[in-house]
């Protein structure tokens, strides 16, 4: 996926997303903690870029969350094979 600003505010929602990424975290285990801590970060990134209207800063969220994707795809597919 790809944002540009195109001089109108961001079309994506980052709390929509925000909200729903912290809801699905398991908050028994530690490494929740730590995920929160990276969807935070992101989640700030995203309400910069909208404000500052910086597609720099946007596409490195961008970046992170499909870093975090890709892993999470990963780990979907060793689990199932196990």
């Amino acid at each position: 996926f790809r944002f540009c600003f195109c001089g109108r505010a961001l079309q994506f929602q980052p709390r929509v997303c925000y909200v729903q990424l912290r809801v699905s975290l398991d908050t028994k285990y530690p490494v929740s903690q730590e995920f929160d801590k990276v969807y935070d970060y992101i989640y700030r990134r995203l309400v910069e870029a909208n404000m500052k209207k910086d597609n720099e800063i946007l596409e490195e969220a961008l970046k992170h969350i499909k870093t975090m994707r890709e892993t999470w795809i990963e780990v979907m597919k060793k689990t199932h094979s196990m």
